[in-house]
């Protein structure tokens, strides 16, 4: 079975949660297929700037510590994210958010980070039931 062909060339993508797991693996593909790229973490320094280097450094994929438990916390992601590569073409949000019930939850007075139509994506980007748009 042939795999899924993916082309971002010219494309600048933000990957939350981009360190490890699946937002490893998301970093990973968005650079091979082309992509700069730019990632969140909020602890796993060694393994994000791991990640970083391994796709190429800089000039391809950039490591930013960023906790994402506010609206506010978004908006300073996204700006350096953009002062990285001076746009954003694509978000791919894959953030969690575990409560301390060591589970997604609301016990600790914190929003959940999810994003759905019309509502906001936990990164104080509204997010439109009728598709993408600038960022």
């Amino acid at each position: 079975m042939a795999g899924v062909s993916l082309v971002l060339e010219d494309k600048v993508a933000l990957i939350t949660g981009g360190s490890r797991g699946i937002g490893a693996a998301t970093v990973r593909l968005f650079v091979e297929a082309g992509a700069g790229v730019a990632f969140n973490y909020r602890q796993a320094r060694e393994q994000a700037e791991a990640l970083a280097a391994e796709c190429g450094g800089p000039a391809h994929c950039v490591a930013i510590e960023q906790d994402l438990s506010s609206p506010a916390d978004g908006r300073a992601l996204v700006a350096a994210a953009v002062a990285a590569f001076g746009r954003l073409d694509i978000l791919v949000a894959n953030h969690g958010h575990l409560g301390t019930g060591g589970r997604a939850d609301r016990r600790d007075g914190r929003e959940p980070v999810a994003a759905h139509a019309g509502g906001e994506s936990g990164l104080g980007i509204r997010v439109g039931a009728g598709g993408g748009g600038p960022i």
